[in-house]
């Protein structure tokens, strides 16, 4: 499992289960389950296909946070987008998938 960076992924167990996590500095905010590593890293792949950069939310000046779709109900299924980092105060990033290449909202 990568993180965002390119670079092996941490890995913790906890009493609520095992999770991927950046361990670099800075991070890179990369954070998922176990048991969703492989849509997390399908869609990683995807996402660095398209030669796109992390985007950094300009309200926290703090890079946005990678998510997945995963609703299988969802046409955007295991699609990667960006949110706001900030747990407290969230922004209006835009919420944008990735679909062959181009940008298009949630």
């Amino acid at each position: 499992m990568e993180c965002l960076h390119g670079k092996t992924a941490s890995n913790s167990t906890t009493d609520k289960g095992s999770f991927w996590f950046c361990g670099q500095k800075p991070s890179c905010g990369f954070l998922c389950t176990e048991e969703d590593g492989y849509l997390f890293q399908t869609a990683l792949t995807a996402w660095r296909a398209t030669g796109l950069t992390q985007p950094i939310c300009e309200s926290h000046q703090k890079p946005a946070k990678f998510r997945v779709v995963k609703d299988m109900l969802k046409k955007s299924y295991g699609r990667p987008y960006f949110t706001c980092a900030s747990r407290e105060n969230p922004c209006n990033l835009m919420n944008a998938v990735i679909i062959e290449g181009e940008m298009s909202r949630l």
